[in-house]
């Protein structure tokens, strides 16, 4: 689903092409940080909930009066994108022979902006309009617990990559509405 209602709540699952496992290492996790705080601080972003999985992240996000969400996303993608995309060429060797698949999948690498945000992001953030209290509770409670599903943590605000630990009086990587 798309983002139709640029003022409402959604829940949006952002993934990486081929399901790759990029977001395993602290750098690659940094870029992903460090876009989201911009986009909060300077594009209007609202996030009241969040949690960083290996290939992609989970969303409880608004825009801000006046701003639009599709907006925030795409540039987020578009910048972290470029991001992830120099930093593997720099920095990894072992990664860089990703880029030649991710390209085959979708096609040359174009200079423009939307082409190198096609070649790392899966354009769709199967956006879901949050209706109900009920329906964020839900889905926090979703994001929250995965990570105790996948084995990783004994409890939801161990896992230093999502908002459990904001919900649970703890401080975490990205300021937080709390509902």
């Amino acid at each position: 689903m798309r983002i139709h209602s640029e003022d409402q709540l959604h829940f949006l699952k952002p993934s990486l092409q081929l399901g790759l496992h990029l977001f395993t290492e602290k750098r690659y996790q940094e870029i992903v940080l460090d876009s989201l705080r911009f986009c909060q601080l300077n594009k209007g972003l609202l996030l009241y909930g969040w949690l960083m999985m290996s290939n992609h992240l989970y969303l409880l996000a608004q825009a801000d009066k006046g701003r639009k969400l599709s907006f925030i996303i795409r540039d987020f993608k578009r910048h972290t994108a470029r991001k992830l995309s120099n930093e593997i060429h720099k920095n990894e060797h072992s990664r860089a022979k990703w880029l030649p698949q991710i390209q085959s999948n979708t096609g040359p690498v174009s200079s423009t902006s939307k082409s190198i945000t096609n070649k790392f992001w899966i354009a769709e953030n199967q956006a879901i309009p949050m209706e109900t209290n009920a329906a964020i509770d839900k889905k926090l409670n979703l994001m929250h617990h995965l990570p105790i599903y996948q084995g990783w943590v004994d409890y939801p605000e161990d896992y230093r990559l999502s908002s459990a630990r904001n919900y649970a009086g703890k401080p975490g990587l990205l300021k937080v509405e709390l509902v």
